[in-house]
């Protein structure tokens, strides 16, 4: 079942759980995973990037590939 959830993750997605995995700080995670600007190229605010994150850490199959990674690590 792993293989087919991970499917439905996005490539910046994945990158977020590798990335929380190696070091669970949401905010930094989150802006090393999708960037610091927006797709529109406007700078994204922490209070922005901690909110996103928190989305991404409470959305089921993100925490479950986290919980996979971290029993990696």
């Amino acid at each position: 079942a792993m293989a087919k959830d991970k499917a439905k993750l996005t490539a910046k997605q994945k990158r977020f759980v590798e990335e929380y995995a190696a070091d669970p700080n949401g905010v930094q995670a989150y802006f090393r995973a999708f960037g610091r600007l927006t797709s529109k190229g406007k700078k994204r605010s922490y209070k922005s990037a901690q909110k996103a994150a928190s989305r991404l850490v409470s959305n089921v199959i993100i925490a479950e590939e986290i919980k996979a990674a971290n029993d990696v690590y």
